[in-house]
């Protein structure tokens, strides 16, 4: 049968310098491996746009309506604004 003598050297509670170091350089490369996974996230994303970018097919479609959109409420509103509050 094995003794039941308390031994610190197991316990939970008691850390080496080596563990804390291995433990801190795993949580960095885990922060680093998402970085890098967002960065290809963004990259794929960019390149499925391509075709928006060069206004061809559906993607460029729907590229050329969204800027027309915003240039159309970029002039609108202050006019509408103007309009609304001053006169």
């Amino acid at each position: 049968m094995k003794d039941t003598q308390f031994d610190i050297e197991n316990t939970t509670e008691t850390r080496t310098h080596s563990q804390t170091y291995k433990d801190a350089v795993a949580a960095f490369e885990a922060a680093e491996q998402k970085r890098e996974q967002q960065g290809y996230a963004t990259m794929l994303m960019a390149s499925g746009l391509a075709g928006g970018f060069h206004e061809k097919g559906k993607p460029g479609r729907v590229v050329v309506i969204a800027r027309s959109f915003c240039i159309l409420f970029a002039f609108a509103v202050p006019n509408l604004l103007l309009i609304r509050y001053v006169f």
